[in-house]
């Protein structure tokens, strides 16, 4: 399931776990995945033009000039307008929502103004709302138009969203753009190629180039693509996605003779940014298909470093490491595969015959262990690294093994005895310090792991996840007497270092209702929600804040919210209920899959499907979101393999849509 340890080996923890937080909120992130290219994220919001991002006197200086404007000019809308627009510029959501509120009210009838308030609903999450309230304006303009597609795709109406943005009066029109990015948006490519197409005539370059051909590459018309791209990246040869897309295009268009041609285009693409798994990933892939084996396991090697998570980068590592006859790392990898998409049994049963046979390699039993835990086989996966750790007592690969499996099975004293065995040879490590400071938290040693916590902030002052973390923990169950004090002082730290860190926004909120200023109580929970709009504790605690401030109509409308973030989240729990207990597993997770598109979490869905072609190959409509699903991670091997497969099953002409 989700929260299964990876096959990975490392000799400690990844170093993203230095910055662990030591209570978790229960925040569910939705992954927005960015197509790379300038303008087209995943349902962006309408900015100004000239909005930017500032701070410090700066930003104050520009809010006081425009309330002053306001104040000067109350019945036009224009500075109020440019209000709105630089509060959601900012991410100041809430005081957008405000703004816009107070806007409407002074001018009820100013139809750019009410669509400024639905363009700060749906900034707030409130995206139902907005598209109730714009639905009033009657949108006839294609500009309205394309702004309800934006909130229909939003709250995953995507067919609905569809139809307003291929409804466009005018194709030449610079709004045809917009359209097409939210025809990718809702996955349509080919009705973003259809929209795209006239518009090329009139501007042939630049923008509308690159995006037309991004618009090809996604609808698998790659030969179309290639030369489009690659013109882009020839006009922009410091953007590395327009070298990553020309040289994907390039690629998977078939054309032999063009391969070295699509490996300059992906070196180039990794030269400019080598921390992309999927530049690596691509590369690798290029090379393979020239027979250049040696370096598709290098590049591989180095995209499963940076995304062990991915399925298929696992499962094309296997097969690099099979061609250039290294049958130990193979195995490995593919053991990893089964093990990312549920299928723990099959890795026990490639992996348990090699294990009996070179029963001294560390790593193969170590990889068994793991897939032994992601069969559900905890004990005989217990067993084994117990006989492990008495015959390599000092080896820290078993022992970082042990605690992960202890931690997991909630045996948190084990756990902790696992770590002080580590503390032998790491000394003041920080990811060991971090690790025991959370396992003294789960066993209730609360004196000890503040201690452990004053010491982290000390050895890394600058690093705002320490602050965070001190502070959280003195506001919760610390016995100092001037325990509220120092987490206040810790958490606005936190903040100053990282000033969008919303757990620490969270935290500080709750620390100051808890004090008795549920004003500034409101700010910090407002903060937060910006941040994170499906934050439900968040929301729950700006209800009661409003509450004790004596803000009665602010606190309905939070906990109004509250009650739909929660039973979205109950919802949620109760799709995933039947995966966790194996009932009914494939349709079960199909409803799953279908809720998180439907609530924009791509990435979750992604995973969920995943698993349902490993354990039903069959199902032709699994195969047909992932298809459209791939191309938006970026994923364009994928992409293809699934076309492949639905052609071979007699796809037909016109796919069906694959909106939920």
């Amino acid at each position: 399931m989700r929260n299964q340890d990876s096959m990975a080996k490392p000799a400690s923890p990844p170093r993203n776990q230095q910055t662990r937080h030591l209570l978790p909120l229960g925040i569910s992130l939705a992954v927005a995945l960015g197509l790379g290219l300038s303008g087209w994220g995943v349902y962006s919001q309408r900015r100004s033009p000239g909005a930017h991002r500032t701070n410090g006197p700066d930003l104050l200086q520009t809010e006081n000039r425009l309330k002053l404007e306001i104040q000067q000019a109350p019945r036009d809308p224009a500075p109020r307008l440019r209000q709105i627009e630089y509060y959601l510029a900012q991410g100041r959501n809430a005081d957008g929502l405000d703004a816009a509120r107070e806007a409407a009210a002074a001018l009820p009838d100013d139809a750019e103004v009410r669509a400024a308030l639905a363009d700060a609903l749906a900034a707030t999450g409130r995206v139902q709302d907005a598209i109730r309230l714009f639905a009033k304006i009657k949108p006839v303009e294609n500009g309205a138009r394309l702004q309800l597609a934006r909130y229909f795709i939003q709250d995953g109406q995507f067919e609905r969203g569809a139809a307003l943005a291929r409804s466009i009066s005018d194709p030449a029109s610079s709004q045809a753009l917009t359209a097409a990015q939210l025809l990718i948006d809702a996955r349509r490519p080919e009705d973003a190629v259809a929209v795209l197409k006239p518009v090329l005539r009139h501007a042939p370059g630049g923008e509308t180039r690159n995006h037309y051909g991004f618009a090809l590459l996604l609808a698998g018309r790659y030969r179309e693509a290639a030369d489009l791209l690659l013109a882009g990246a020839r006009e922009s040869p410091d953007v590395p996605t327009l070298h990553f897309y020309a040289g994907s295009a390039l690629r998977l268009s078939g054309d032999l003779p063009r391969l070295p041609a699509a490996e300059d285009e992906l070196r180039r693409a990794v030269s400019l940014a080598d921390q992309d798994a999927f530049f690596q990933y691509e590369l690798a892939l290029c090379l393979a298909q020239q027979r250049n084996w040696e370096g598709a396991r290098d590049a591989m090697e180095a995209a499963a470093k940076l995304s062990p998570e991915t399925p298929e980068i696992q499962r094309d590592l296997a097969r690099a490491y099979t061609k250039t006859k290294q049958a130990l790392p193979a195995a490995l990898a593919r053991a990893r595969y089964y093990h990312l998409v549920d299928a723990g049994a099959a890795a026990v049963k490639l992996l348990e015959p090699l294990t009996r046979k070179d029963p001294e390699n560390i790593e193969l039993a170590l990889g068994y262990s793991v897939a032994l835990n992601s069969a559900n086989r905890f004990a005989e996966a217990s067993a084994l690294l117990e006989k492990l750790h008495a015959r390599y007592p000092e080896n820290a690969d078993i022992l970082w093994s042990q605690y992960r499996l202890q931690t997991a099975l909630k045996l948190y004293d084990r756990a902790f005895g696992s770590l002080q065995l580590l503390e032998k040879g790491a000394g003041d490590d920080p990811v060991l310090l971090g690790e025991q400071a959370v396992t003294l938290q789960h066993l209730a040693r609360y004196a000890e792991a503040e201690a452990l916590l004053f010491k982290l902030r000390d050895k890394e002052p600058d690093n705002p996840e320490r602050h965070y973390n001190l502070g959280l923990a003195l506001s919760l169950w610390s016995a100092r007497p001037d325990a509220k004090q120092v987490a206040e002082a810790e958490l606005r730290r936190a903040i100053e270092l990282r000033p969008n860190h919303a757990a620490a926004h969270y935290a500080l909120g709750q620390l100051l209702l808890s004090r008795g200023a549920p004003a500034e109580a409101v700010g910090q929970l407002r903060r937060a929600l910006d941040l994170l709009p499906t934050h439900v504790d968040a929301q729950r605690l700006l209800g009661r804040a409003y509450l004790q401030a004596g803000n009665r109509a602010a606190s309905e409308e939070a906990f109004r919210t509250f009650r739909a973030l929660q039973a979205r989240a109950d919802e949620r729990k109760r799709l995933e209920l039947p995966v966790r207990r194996m009932q009914e597993i494939h349709r079960s997770r199909m409803a799953l899959a279908r809720y998180e598109l439907r609530t924009g979490d791509p990435k979750s869905a992604t995973s969920e499907l995943e698993k349902v072609v490993y354990q039903f190959p069959d199902d032709r409509e699994a195969h047909q979101l992932l298809e459209g699903l791939y191309g938006y991670a970026r994923r364009f091997q994928a992409q293809f393999e699934e076309r492949q497969w639905l052609k071979a099953q007699g796809r037909p002409a016109v796919a069906p849509r694959t909106h939920p």
